[in-house]
């Protein structure tokens, strides 16, 4: 589907910075061609993970395809959680560290024996309750008058019990915040006294809050129901009250995290050649544990340079499966290898898929910790080799789709594992979208390809995991990877076409169904300016679709080309036969090099009206080389006759060309020839077609018209017997009707010549 021919402009725009001012190119094409190739490269090691080619390490609940035994003695870490909670519960086991100080008590007793001693001789000096609390403040611990009131009535008793209670409470230790300890109050603590340390229970200290309550129920209990002495008691005892008890933050973070770093990371040693795991087994966690561990250990044994061995193996394949569809490309699609923008869009879409690979892959990487390893195993069958087939195919062709199919899936089926399930669902995802996609005429096709790369999906995945014994629900769950995969490439194909399509300037099916519309300003102008011309290219239209069809070629585009071949017609239609309409021919009054000029002129004038309209290259195609570089026989037979003296050069009546490059332009320039060739017979049998046909034809051959493009022998055949149909329906005899009675007969007309040199001057005129 694509023009064979020469970039596209959209596409030769692409490589405007590659030329100097004077249209030379900076750089040979040959050149651009490896900074292409270059750039994949670049693109591939970028993106692509550096995932080896070794065996395939086997999940949790699968079942073993091969035995395998330890090449070496290894070791096998602790897995991240298990490691984790056996440093959590020996930083647990470590004892906090708290420090008793006797002091405080000894500090308590002194101050409450100089309040009441203060008390004492207050009460002596008999000093106001208001004088004697100023004087308790400003030597000690502030008290309420209350309090002071209620100490001057019992002052032995208050005392007695207040050095009682401070003792029991700080005898016990009291600590400031028990969460310094542990959230549970049953956890033993150290705790560090002078002389020693002892190991007790986190539930023998009191913090500020029990103290509290402690000391209140035991005032309570003491003076039971008099509310002005449990005040007092309470509110001297915890004047006070200080925490004698304080946890060592410092000393215990330190001890607990030698503690952590004390557990060993080693879960078990693996002696060279114990059975890791057996064939037709099923795999345990253990087993998984142990392959994931020979693994890394391969890679930490790997020597320096083992990277970089890597890196030029995967590169080796790499250049070993692109040299394969370059070799293809080169052999037997030359003309897309000639062109610079064709290999410009199959590197796109190629980088386009291995970047889209790396990003799936980094994301199964990502997930991997929270999902489990059968799931994250399916993540292989969201790669949207498909999208790039349906692109190749639509905008290429199909066969190369298929090729590019098969290269692409083993690139990006290797270099990310290499694991042959996945490379055969890329290829039969790619495959059947390239294959389903080849005849696109409306967007709905993308649909129903959408629907059958899902199916394939879903028929190859479910196969695969059938071998592998995966469970039912597990088997579903893949099928919705595959499906969401083809899900995805057809609508990131119908997405990204329009944007290939502007810029390479690629006329699709869906765009040929646009131009096909009559009311396309150019035909509609062609229709008023040119009306024979524009009946004519109708006509050449229905024989070129069925010579198209009859031998395999594009047929929609030797149609839509039809219409348009003779839109130059317009700046000059009277010059043509076809738009005079039975008046004097213009070429009778100027010379056969001027009639010749002017029939060249409008194949200029339809590239230009073309391009000026926005036709694609491939439209354009159809104006340029509609008329290869046939001799245009009539006028330059008119000038050897008016001219006989003279070497008239056959140059100067032939179009400047270039011949047909493709099967549809060369159909098209058979349909042309043979529609106006059978216009200008008198008598349009069925004999006389086929004869006029199959000389026309076999002229075009003679002439070497034909020979740069595809067609052979049994394609020849095939389009001329495909004419007769429509050329016998379109020019078919018309019946004399009988003279109404009493008319005149009609007289007959004399001619100067013979019919048969009649018909052939009007053949050649209409011809050329």
């Amino acid at each position: 589907m694509w023009s064979r021919r020469t970039s596209t402009p959209n596409a030769q725009r692409l490589f405007e910075p590659w030329r100097r001012r004077d249209g030379r190119p900076w750089v040979r094409s040959s050149w651009r061609k490896w900074l292409i190739v270059a750039g994949i490269f670049v693109l591939a090691n970028l993106f692509m993970p550096s995932t080896s080619l070794e065996p395939v390490v086997f999940s949790e609940g699968e079942i073993a395809t091969k035995d395998i035994v330890a090449p070496f003695t290894f070791y096998v870490e602790k897995e991240p959680g298990v490691l984790e909670r056996e440093r959590e519960e020996a930083a647990a086991a470590v004892l906090p560290r708290l420090d008793l100080d006797p002091t405080v008590l000894d500090s308590a007793l002194v101050g409450l024996r100089q309040l009441f001693t203060h008390l004492r001789q207050a009460a002596e000096d008999r000093l106001p309750i208001t004088e004697q609390a100023a004087q308790i403040a400003a030597s000690g611990p502030a008290l309420s008058e209350a309090a002071i009131s209620a100490l001057q009535l019992r002052t032995e008793e208050l005392e007695s019990a207040t050095e009682s209670l401070l003792g029991e409470v700080l005898g016990r230790g009291l600590i400031l915040d028990r969460s310094l300890i542990s959230p549970t109050p049953d956890r033993n603590v150290l705790l560090r006294i002078p002389g020693g340390e002892e190991v007790i229970e986190a539930s023998d200290f009191l913090d500020s809050r029990e103290a509290a309550s402690l000391i209140h129920d035991r005032a309570v209990r003491i003076f039971q129901d008099d509310e002005r002495l449990v005040g007092a008691l309470v509110e001297v005892t915890a004047a006070f009250l200080r925490p004698n008890v304080t946890v060592d933050v410092t000393e215990t973070n330190r001890l607990r995290e030698d503690a952590r770093e004390a557990v060993p990371v080693i879960a078990e040693v693996v002696p060279e050649g114990l059975m890791i795991a057996e064939a037709h087994k099923l795999v345990t966690r253990e087993i998984e544990v142990r392959l994931r561990a020979l693994e890394a250990a391969r890679r930490s044994n790997r020597p320096r340079y083992a990277e970089i061995l890597a890196f030029l193996g995967r590169n080796a394949i790499f250049a070993a499966i692109l040299g394969f569809l370059a070799a293809y490309v080169a052999i037997f699609r030359k003309r897309m290898f000639e062109n610079d923008a064709t290999l410009l869009l199959l590197a796109i879409l190629g980088c386009t898929t291995i970047v889209l690979t790396g990003l799936i892959l980094w994301l199964e990487r990502l997930v991997s910790a929270s999902i489990s390893p059968v799931s994250t195993g399916f993540f292989q069958y969201l790669v949207p080799v498909s999208m790039a087939s349906i692109l190749v195919a639509v905008l290429c062709d199909t066969e190369l789709a298929i090729v590019f199919t098969i290269a692409l899936s083993f690139l990006v089926g290797i270099l990310s594992g290499g694991q042959a399930p996945g490379i055969l669902l890329l290829l039969a995802g790619g495959t059947v979208g390239a294959y389903t996609i080849r005849k696109l005429r409306r967007r709905s096709h993308l649909l129903r390809t959408m629907f059958y790369i899902c199916l394939a999906h879903v028929a190859v995945i479910t196969a695969i995991e059938l071998i592998r014994f995966t469970p039912p629900t597990d088997i579903i769950r893949a099928d919705l990877f595959g499906v969401a995969n083809g899900v995805a490439s057809a609508l990131l194909a119908i997405g990204l076409l329009p944007i290939f399509e502007h810029l390479f300037g690629i006329s699709t099916g869906i765009t040929l169904l646009e131009l096909s519309d009559l009311n396309h300003p150019l035909l509609h102008e062609l229709a008023v300016q040119a009306p024979g011309s524009f009946h004519h290219s109708m006509v050449v239209g229905q024989l070129a679709e069925k010579a198209a069809v009859a031998i395999g070629a594009d047929s929609l585009l030797a149609r839509v080309g039809s219409y348009y071949h003779d839109v130059g017609k317009m700046r000059k239609p009277e010059y043509f036969v076809e738009n005079q309409g039975g008046t004097r021919s213009p070429h009778e009054k100027v010379t056969p090099k001027m009639s010749s000029l002017v029939l060249l002129a409008h194949v200029k004038d339809g590239v230009d009206l073309g391009k000026k309209a926005g036709l694609p290259n491939r439209i354009i195609d159809f104006i340029r080389e509609h008329h290869g570089t046939s001799l245009m026989s009539f006028f330059y037979d008119k000038a050897q006759r008016l001219n006989p003296d003279q070497d008239v050069s056959d140059q100067d009546f032939r179009y400047p060309g270039p011949r047909p490059q493709s099967r549809e332009t060369a159909i098209v320039m058979l349909a042309d020839s043979v529609e106006a060739a059978a216009r200008s017979l008198d008598n349009p049998t069925a004999s006389r077609l086929r004869g006029l046909i199959r000389s026309i034809v076999r002229a075009k051959f003679d002439e070497s018209e034909l020979d740069e493009c595809d067609l052979t022998m049994k394609d020849l055949h095939a389009i001329a017997e495909s004419f007769e149909p429509t050329l016998l329906g379109v020019f078919h005899p018309r019946l004399e009707y009988p003279q109404p009675e009493g008319a005149k007969p009609r007289e007959p007309v004399r001619r100067k010549r013979t019919e048969a040199s009649r018909n052939r001057q009007r053949i050649d005129q209409a011809v050329s």
